[in-house]
Order: structure tokens, then C-alpha cells, then sequence
């Protein structure tokens, strides 16, 4: 059989490509074989305009939220389910210095727009925060696992997803691609870290990191705010929150560690109290890149070959723009 496209990989990256190209009606081959361990299975799913250390906009955030939002809405009616949830953001001051740049910073404005109010210390006695804190708009989340379940459904339902790993040892190129007993006009590969080991992309500069959070519990904490300090806290709803999350270079495996967990727990503690108790730890390895921006594009050397990856932290804004 032959189709316009064969995608490799149905993460996020995979998803929004597919769906771009099936609007297009283009005639799409998605091969993926399900894993719950993967970065977009994991992933938090969060996307906030400004990035808090440094405290500037975060990458062209002013054009890609908006456009992701409207993507994500648009495909929440085409499949039926809930998966967007746009939330405001309260950055938690860690010091009275940091207090001070942003108070500076929000004068600029690149930061002044996504700015909602500074509230002052000590403005919730759910929270542990002398230095008070500001909320920001234009951030959320993207239930990840329900929006990638629903989009896999319509996938399989227009019977153009395979249930199986692609190995780029098997494909041959001729005039068009052959992989199997099917040919396409190209390979378009959006696998996240199984780029580090594919023939065609081993010599791009990945810098795959490791991400370990916990799910906890607690009775006492808001669940009107995504919060941000030295981590994230998510709400996930009935008094659920994921925390985020830690960075590992060099332990590339999705098992959980002691080490990890206890650096949280440390950190919620600081931010929230004790009065939370974990439920879950999990880990993943995020697709990221030295430059910190995605590779999108063909091969130069064999352009019926293409890549969509290394959206790192950042793939629910990314992706759909992209």
C-alpha cells in the first residue's frame, strides 16, 4: 500500500504532525508501538509565557500559545474529550531579590502582558512565602495521556495507525520510501529519544535528559493555581498535584531513585509544609537539544526522509505551531 506519509512515533510531536497532514488530506501512515514510560506519556504537559529564572518571555510564547490553545480546543471537539486546561500561575518568590527583578522586569513589555497581580508576603496560609509572589495568565496544561489516548482513537478509527516499532535498519529509499510491504512518498521520524540511536539523526546534538516528579496528596493545598518555585505543583484534581521536576544527564533510564525523591519532598516542604503525603513517583527521558530548539525538517542528504523532535520541555507549545 502506498501513502503520502509514514510517521514513525505517536508523542505529542507525532500526533500534531499526523493531524496536520490528515487535514491536509494527505494520506498518513502512523507507526507507533504504545509506551506508558515515554516523555509525552510522562510529561507534565505545562505551558507558561515567561521563564521564571531568568525572568524573560519564554521563546516567541506570545504567537505559540495562543495558537496551541485554539489547536487543542479544535481537537477537544473533533474527539470529544477534555484534555486543555488553560490556569493562571502564582511564581512563588524565593527571595527578596528575586521579588525585586520582578517588580523591575515587569516594567518591560514582554513581561508586563502576561502579568495579572503581585501579591504581597505571607498571602495564603497554604503557602510558605515570605517574599511574596506574582500570577501570571496565558499558562496551563495539556492532560497529556488523555489528549494522546483520544487522538490515538481517532487514529485507529480512520485505521491509519500501526501498532508496531518502525526500525530505520529496514527501510530502503529508492524513488520512494519501502519499508515492509508498504512504500510512501516519505519517512517523516517523530520518535523523541529513539533518535539517538536512529541511522539517520545519531549525529544531530541531542542532550537527552532525564525527568523524575511525584503525584501527592493533599487535602489543604489550592487547586486553583499552577505554582511555581524552584519546582512545579500541578493540580490534577481530587486533591492530587504532580511535582516536578528533577534534571539527570547522565542516569538516561526511566527507573525511579531514592535520590530524586527525597530532593522533592524537600522542595515541596519548603513551598508547601508537611501536610501532603506521595502517592507516585515516575521518570522520563526528555527529547531535548543542546540549542534548545526543536529540529523540524528533511534530510539535505535524503530528503525523502524528515524529523519533528527535540521539543524538550516545551512540546505542548511547540508542537502545533511547528
Amino acid at each position: 500500500m502506498h501513502y503520502h506519509h509514514i510517521i514513525a512515533g505517536q508523542g505529542i510531536a507525532g500526533t500534531l504532525l499526523a493531524w496536520n497532514l490528515i487535514s491536509q488530506d494527505k494520506k498518513v501512515l502512523i507507526v507507533d508501538q504504545f509506551r506508558s514510560d515515554s516523555s509525552s506519556q510522562v510529561a507534565a504537559g505545562i505551558y507558561l509565557p515567561v521563564t521564571g529564572r531568568r525572568i524573560v518571555k519564554s521563546w516567541m510564547s506570545d504567537i505559540l500559545i495562543p495558537y496551541a490553545e485554539e489547536t487543542y480546543r479544535k481537537l477537544e471537539k473533533i474527539t470529544d474529550k477534555k484534555f486543555l486546561y488553560p490556569s493562571p500561575l502564582l511564581e512563588i518568590f524565593d527571595s527578596q531579590k528575586t521579588a525585586n527583578e520582578w517588580h523591575s522586569r515587569a516594567g518591560d513589555k514582554d513581561i508586563a502582558q502576561f502579568v495579572t497581580q503581585f501579591l504581597p508576603k505571607n498571602f495564603s496560609d497554604h503557602f510558605i512565602c515570605p517574599f511574596g509572589a506574582v500570577e501570571l495568565n496565558h499558562s496551563g496544561y495539556l492532560a497529556l495521556p488523555i489528549f494522546l489516548t483520544a487522538m490515538r482513537t481517532y487514529f485507529l478509527n480512520k485505521q491509519c495507525l500501526w501498532e508496531h516499532n518502525l526500525d530505520p535498519a529496514d527501510v530502503k529509499i529508492k524513488d520512494v520510501v519501502h519499508y515492509k510491504n508498504i512504500t510512501a512518498d516519505s519517512l517523516l521520524f517523530a520518535e523523541g529519544v529513539n533518535a539517538g540511536e536512529n541511522k539517520y539523526f545519531k549525529h544531530l546534538p541531542f542532550q537527552f535528559s532525564k525527568g523524575e516528579m511525584l503525584i501527592i496528596k493533599s487535602a489543604t493545598l489550592p487547586e486553583t493555581h499552577i505554582v511555581n518555585n524552584s519546582i512545579f505543583i500541578l493540580p490534577l484534581g481530587n486533591h492530587l498535584f504532580k511535582i516536578g521536576s528533577t534534571y539527570s544527564w547522565s542516569d538516561l533510564n526511566t527507573d525511579s531513585t531514592l535520590e530524586a525523591k527525597e530532593k522533592l519532598i524537600q522542595q515541596v516542604k519548603k513551598i508547601i509544609g508537611d501536610e501532603f503525603f506521595v502517592v507516585k513517583q515516575i521518570a522520563g527521558i526528555r527529547p531535548t537539544v543542546k540549542e534548545r530548539r526543536p529540529f523540524v525538517g528533511l534530510l539535505s542528504s535524503q530528503p525523502k526522509v524528515g524529523i519533528f523532535n527535540g521539543l524538550g520541555t516545551k512540546g505542548v507549545s511547540l508542537a502545533p505551531y511547528f
